[in-house]
């Protein structure tokens, strides 16, 4: 169901304090084709992983997203809305 309607975050893990949490991600398609390492430029977010076609990757500065990637990110819980909307809009490189 989350691949018919991706919008939004997925919360998939968070840590005792409560301060950092792993989410699933959905971004603007302007960033298929990018590197990963733009999120990361981005935001104040990491890319812990992504999951291809079914397999889960650890990405480097060179992976390129694709279309259909899912997208895991850490990030401090109370920066989770900034970085949602930093994704869900057209990209920007700085």
């Amino acid at each position: 169901m989350r691949r018919l309607a991706p919008d939004g975050t997925k919360s998939e893990w968070r840590d005792a304090s409560g301060t950092v949490v792993l989410v699933e991600v959905s971004l603007h398609k302007s960033w298929y084709g990018e590197a990963f390492s733009l999120i990361e430029k981005n935001t104040s977010a990491r890319v812990a992983f992504i999951t291809r076609l079914g397999e889960a990757l650890l990405p480097d500065e060179h992976t390129v997203l694709q279309e259909g990637d899912l997208v895991h990110l850490l990030i401090e819980e109370k920066k989770v809305s900034a970085v949602e909307k930093t994704l869900a809009a057209a990209i920007e490189v700085k």
